[in-house]
């Protein structure tokens, strides 16, 4: 298996008639749809620790980290569809990390031929995901908020596999050394 990277090529939009220029992070070309590995990661917004902390390299869920941790796991059981399977997953502080692979498959006609919006893409489960967390998260703390995006990749070699499964195990006890770590962010309630 091969490692792919992600790309990072800029699309323009226009909203209310001004031009933006937003840089992607998806692979160009890859099907998302499909078939895959993905290490995925989601920060919180502002890189705020929003869902606890880590205490003697253990890490401490606060309810919002809970929320989080409940529906990604709610995730996997009404996500049989697109036979998404979790591999490994850890809740920090400000950021969320999942290996997960799907099989979704990119059937894009239902049996009378009749064309249909794939429901099992990454980017639709991982929105939905988001949009849960966010939903009971503000009923704790009303500033709650993801990062606008999240940075994936596509997992194609068995070491690069076995590598990130570690980091995710490990992420906890050496998160004062993780990059998404800084501790002059105070932990949110």
């Amino acid at each position: 298996m091969k490692s792919i990277k992600k790309s990072n090529s800029k699309k323009k939009f226009t909203k209310n008639g001004k031009e933006y220029c937003s840089q992607t992070r998806r692979k160009k070309g890859w099907d998302y749809n499909g078939k895959g590995t993905y290490f995925i990661t989601i920060s919180c917004e502002n890189m705020t620790c929003f869902f606890g902390n880590v205490s003697e390299g253990k890490l401490v869920l606060n309810d919002i980290g809970k929320i989080a941790e409940e529906e990604w796991l709610k995730t996997l059981e009404i996500r049989k569809d697109i036979n998404l399977r979790s591999h490994n997953f850890v809740i920090m502080p400000n950021h969320v990390h999942f290996l997960f692979s799907l099989d979704s498959g990119s059937k894009l006609t239902d049996a009378s031929g009749k064309f249909i919006t794939p429901k099992g893409n990454m980017a639709s489960f991982l929105g939905k995901f988001k949009g849960a967390v966010t939903r009971r998260a503000r009923a704790i703390n009303s500033e709650f908020a993801w990062h606008s995006n999240y940075y994936d990749i596509i997992v194609t070699e068995q070491e690069r596999f076995d590598r990130i499964n570690t980091y995710i195990s490990n992420n906890p006890r050496v998160w004062i050394e993780d990059r998404f770590y800084d501790g002059r962010k105070k932990n949110r309630k």
